[in-house]
């Protein structure tokens, strides 16, 4: 079994995150891994970085995220985990 295990992109921040994005992905693809693992500050969860996503969607690869320290500089822990698919542990983390 591979894998690839990748964190701190910080998408919004670097010039070149398309770049590291798309050399992550052929490197997967040459690789022949069985799924990715990100853990934490790919990018903020807003309607523009949905086309990252998208390119982790469109590998068909499963893909597995976390939330890092910054991805809620400027929004809810729930909105971040809505927007990186971990609707599994919305309620278990927002129960009161």
């Amino acid at each position: 079994m591979k894998f690839c295990v990748f964190t701190d992109l910080h998408y919004d921040a670097i010039p070149d995150g398309d770049r590291r994005i798309d050399e992550l992905m052929q490197n997967c693809k040459k690789s022949k891994v069985d799924f990715i693992i990100e853990l934490g500050d790919l990018c903020n969860p807003t309607k523009e970085n949905e086309k990252i996503l998208d390119r982790f969607r469109e590998s068909g690869l499963p893909c597995y995220f976390s939330i890092g320290n910054h991805n809620t500089d400027f929004c809810s822990p729930e909105t971040v985990l809505r927007f990186f698919w971990i609707e599994a542990w919305i309620l278990f983390c927002c129960q009161g």
